[in-house]
């Protein structure tokens, strides 16, 4: 159903008790001040099973009592997607009637705290968390959800130098239970800091898990290990220590590495694992040059370089990263000269660089490659290029 949010112009919604599957547009021409959805009879669609929301992103939806009608009329709902709603502060309580609700996804939804009623959905399949922006309080009933098999927590943002942290909490002191989720094949997003983690190692059907920030060597010696994980996301925050750097590279099941804080002592290749397919180092106050020890790295396609090289020179030899397909080079200023050997680099499609003034792009690089760079370097003019300007703290979703 295609919604014009004019008062004027709002058709008026059709609902009935044979109506299983109900999406909600809102058009483009919305006009922004009139904030409010219409308001039909949901009671005459008791039986909607599927429930979907598609808002202009330019207009604001804010009706929290919209959203408490909805989960006090449409108690069959399965499928819930509030993507890109605004739910004006905490979700309401009323979710928790919802009993049948498999899917619950919150991906870019305006709320800042979901309530101990989720604990009511005991068939959820599938929670998405993934709140628009800051912190959402989550309660500490996520191990009642026992039939949960995949659980998105929010993203989390580090602030440069910092390291500030912005995601998801709870109430003081207490640690999130996820012991109870006995059939749970994707973990997304955790904060190992927050979490029990003797609890998540007895999860013996997790598959996917994207880690973050984790103090104690001995959780992430734990969670390194974890014997069902097929493919480990992991981010690390704060200094990396040698016994880290040793603790990583036995990890042959982790395919992306995000390190974000100073590596104390040189690079080394037997560091990294070879399964690593994308990796990203910011603020790493590397020394030596990272490309003799990334470029064999067989299954390696996205490498990003952030702020964490301070040499001058960086040189990829003859052959060197044989699956490369994205570069990303950034605030690496005092590089120099940078040397592409014969046969380097031959799938890479995509270069970017950004505040690095003093490189000079070097030949040997392939013909076809696109090149983006802000501002433009020296040697430019030999490539497919379009500067432009590129953000950054950018998590490739692709992979």
């Amino acid at each position: 159903m295609d919604l014009n949010q004019t008062k004027q112009n709002v058709p008026p919604l059709v609902l009935n008790e044979s109506l299983r599957r109900l999406a909600i547009h809102v058009r483009e021409e919305a006009d922004e001040e009139d904030t409010s959805l219409p308001d039909p009879s949901f009671e005459k669609a008791p039986n909607i099973r599927s429930l979907l929301f598609f808002p202009n992103p330019e207009s604001m939806l804010k009706h929290r009592s919209w959203m408490r009608s909805v989960c006090n009329n449409f108690r069959l709902l399965r499928v819930l997607d509030l993507n890109g709603f605004d739910i004006g502060g905490s979700l309401p309580k009323e979710i928790g009637n919802l009993i049948y609700l498999r899917f619950l996804s919150l991906n870019q939804t305006w709320v800042s705290k979901v309530p101990s009623s989720i604990g009511n959905l005991s068939y959820l399949e599938i929670l998405d968390l993934r709140v628009k922006y800051g912190d959402i309080m989550l309660p500490n009933v996520l191990w009642k959800l026992r039939r949960l098999r995949h659980l998105y927590f929010p993203f989390v943002k580090p602030l440069c130098k910092g390291y500030f942290i912005q995601g998801y909490k709870i109430k003081r002191s207490q640690m999130i239970r996820l012991d109870g989720l006995q059939y749970l094949e994707t973990l997304e997003n955790v904060d190992m800091d927050g979490v029990e983690v003797k609890g998540l190692l007895k999860l013996r059907t997790i598959r996917k898990l994207t880690t973050l920030r984790v103090s104690k060597k001995e959780d992430l010696d734990s969670i390194l290990k974890f014997s069902s994980i097929k493919r480990l996301s992991f981010k690390m925050y704060g200094s990396i220590m040698n016994e880290d750097q040793m603790i990583l590279s036995s990890c042959q099941v982790l395919y992306k590495l995000n390190i974000l804080g100073e590596i104390h002592g040189p690079l080394r290749f037997e560091m990294f694992p070879k399964t690593l397919v994308y990796l990203c180092l910011e603020h790493c106050n590397v020394k030596n040059d990272p490309m003799p020890v990334f470029e064999w790295l067989p299954q390696l396609k996205n490498l990003i370089l952030y702020n964490c090289y301070s040499g001058d020179k960086m040189e990829c030899s003859a052959g060197g990263f044989p699956q490369l397909k994205h570069l990303e080079i950034s605030f690496l200023s005092e590089l120099r000269e940078w040397k592409v050997g014969s046969g380097a680099l031959p799938n890479l499609e995509k270069m970017e660089i950004f505040r690095s003034p003093n490189l000079v792009l070097p030949d040997g690089l392939p013909s076809c490659v696109n090149i983006g760079c802000n501002p433009c370097v020296k040697g430019i003019e030999k490539y497919n290029s379009c500067p432009y300007y590129k953000g950054h703290f950018e998590w490739d979703q692709k992979i």
